[in-house]
């Protein structure tokens, strides 16, 4: 296992590999390996995914 935290100024949806897997600014838990990471709408930030 393995931990991210996504840290925004509020709180927004954080999409796992295209799939919903909590909020920002909380500790996610997520199997090893990598990872596409992005928010959910508005698309207002900048890089879209990382």
């Amino acid at each position: 296992m393995e931990y991210v935290l996504v840290r925004f100024a509020g709180s927004r949806e954080v999409i796992i590999d295209g799939a919903p897997h909590g909020r920002t600014n909380v500790v996610l838990q997520l199997e090893a390996g990598r990872h596409a990471v992005s928010l959910g709408p508005p698309r207002n930030f900048a890089p879209l995914e990382t």
